[in-house]
């Protein structure tokens, strides 16, 4: 009977392991899913907030953008000479490069229309020049770039470009 009694009582041990075996595993198999899935919901509610701190930055920076630009929008003075020096450069377009000379007498025709327009392209220069040099100090612009509809560059504040 100690024989039996013996066997029965390894295999209720075997029985009782057994079962507290796949309790623990199946209670960490648990715990593992629910860590998984709340580390989950926290690194996409994080991806979420970034998202929307991203979006906001973006709308920021186009309003900031586009307040500047409403800036240079209103600055009438000034659009005055750039409307000028784009004339200017369109003028200096329609004829050719070779027959406008300030020294030629082929060149009295655009001259005569500069002094009746009284557009001096030096003092439009100097006055874009100093106006685009404020906006760059106080938008913090690394250099600024004017360009007609027609895709011209008519000012160019980075004098190593075309």
């Amino acid at each position: 009977m100690t024989f039996s009694n013996s066997r029965n009582t390894s295999k209720a041990l075997f029985a009782i392991f057994t079962f507290l075996t796949v309790s623990l595993c199946s209670g960490a198999y648990m715990l593992y899913l629910s860590q998984k899935n709340n580390i989950t919901k926290e690194k996409h509610n994080e991806l979420a907030a970034i998202n929307k701190l991203k979006i906001e930055q973006i709308v920021n920076w186009r309003n900031n953008l586009l307040s500047d630009a409403k800036t240079i929008y209103y600055n009438q003075p000034v659009i005055i000479h750039i409307n000028e020096i784009n004339y200017l450069a369109a003028e200096l377009t329609r004829f050719s490069l070779k027959t406008f000379s300030f020294r030629s007498r082929a060149s009295g025709n655009l001259t005569q229309t500069r002094l009746n327009l009284g557009i001096n392209p030096n003092v439009n220069h100097q006055t874009i020049s100093e106006w685009t040099k404020s906006l760059l100090k106080e938008f913090d612009y690394p250099k600024a770039l004017l360009v007609n509809p027609s895709d011209k560059v008519i000012f160019n504040t980075n004098f190593n470009e075309p």
